[in-house]
Formats: structure tokens, C-alpha cells, sequence
């Protein structure tokens, strides 16, 4: 039975390597298992070989995937960076406005019509000034929020990316090794039957015993 990708990823921490294994359980068997009424069957090394390497490859897209995470920390800082500088625009418009109003010409106690029309045109005029340098600082602060958009788009694309091609990664060598597997199980069948009818029990037995890397006899 084929395995999937979250099955073989659950199976990653018990790893056995295939060429060893059958090195160890045959090696007692090498000169007969090499003959070719056995290699003709298949070549269970080559095969193994192949399991390996396609093993190391699957496990480099799980980590590949596991490490798109660390795209988030770096979206983090850069984000932190942009909230930095809204915090710091945000104080100097409040600022604006103290600093506005302390520099107002303006008659204290004011009864004379003229003077508390003077003071009503300081406070337009101040207001008109603090408008125009508020929206200056409003327009940074806009320029500020669309940085901050694009960094957060640009994270999730970069995850995203990283991502979709670990997955793509495994699927494919998912899909190799469930193939091999196959393979492989097949020229052990035929290896087995063979040596039962060279009359080889402990041939048969030991390649038959191999099958126990793959989880299941």
C-alpha cells in the first residue's frame, strides 16, 4: 500500500537506510544473491541506492517547508521597522499642534473688538499652518501604511512560494518512492521464490526479512 506524504513525514524520526540494511541481512549471501539467476530478478542495491537518495531529497523538502516559518521573523522586523516610524509620525503631528499654538500672537485678556479679532486671525492662521504641516505628515503616514501592506504581501508571497515548492517537492518524491518501494518488493518476491527453489530457506528468509525496512512485512 502506497504511502502519503503526511504518512512518510510521521516516519522520518525511525529512518533506516535501505542500502545498509541489505548489505547487513545478505551479506552472508553475496556471491550466491550476485549470480545472475538472482540479478536478473532486479537489482535490489541499485534499487535501495535510489530509495536513499530519494529519502534524503524528501526529507530536504519537509525541512525546506518546516523553514518557511523563518520568513515570518524577518516580515516581523521589517513590519516593526514601519510601525516604528508611524509611532514616531503620529507624535510629531500632536506636536504640530502644541507647537502651533505656542507661537500665536494673541492678546491675553482681550476685550477690545480689535484685539480679540486679532486673536481669532492668529488662530486662523495658526490653524491653517498646522493643517498644511499635518497633511504633509498624514500623507507620510498613508505612504507608511502602504509599505506596511506590501511587506506583509510580500511575506505571505514569499511563504507561500517556499511553501507550495516543498509540497510540490514531496508529492514528486513521494510518488518515486512509493514506485521503488513497489519495485523493490516485487524483486524480493521473485528473489524468494527463487531461492526456495534452489532450496535456499536461509536465503529466502533473509532477503524476505529485508522487506521489515519498509514498516511492514
Amino acid at each position: 500500500m502506497a504511502k502519503s506524504v503526511e504518512q512518510r513525514t510521521k516516519e522520518l524520526d525511525i529512518r533506516v537506510y535501505l542500502v545498509a540494511s541489505w548489505t547487513e541481512r545478505t551479506a552472508a549471501y553475496k556471491k550466491e544473491l550476485d549470480a545472475p539467476i538472482f540479478k536478473k530478478l532486479g537489482d535490489v542495491a541499485g534499487l535501495a541506492k535510489r530509495y536513499d537518495t530519494a529519502t534524503d531529497n524528501f526529507i530536504k523538502f519537509d525541512k525546506s517547508k518546516d523553514d518557511a516559518k523563518n520568513l515570518f521573523t524577518d516580515g516581523a522586523t521589517a513590519v516593526g521597522k514601519i510601525d516604528k516610524l508611524g509611532e514616531g509620525l503620529i507624535k510629531e503631528q500632536a506636536d504640530l499642534v502644541k507647537e502651533g499654538r505656542s507661537t500665536l500672537s494673541l492678546v491675553k485678556d482681550a476685550t477690545k473688538i480689535e484685539d480679540r479679532l486679532n486673536n481669532w486671525e492668529e488662530v486662523l492662521k495658526g490653524q491653517q499652518d498646522v493643517n498644511k504641516e499635518r497633511k504633509a505628515v498624514f500623507d507620510r503616514i498613508m505612504k507608511l501604511g502602504d509599505d506596511r501592506l506590501k511587506a506583509i504581501t510580500d511575506v505571505i508571497g514569499k511563504v507561500r512560494k517556499e511553501v507550495d515548492a516543498a509540497k510540490a517537492g514531496l508529492t514528486s518524491t513521494n510518488n518515486e518512492l512509493n514506485t521503488l518501494e513497489a519495485q523493490i518488493r516485487s524483486a524480493i518476491v521473485n528473489y524468494q521464490k527463487t531461492a526456495i527453489d534452489m532450496d535456499k530457506k536461509e536465503i529466502a528468509d533473509a532477503v524476505r526479512g529485508f522487506l521489515g525496512v519498509f514498516g511492514r512485512s
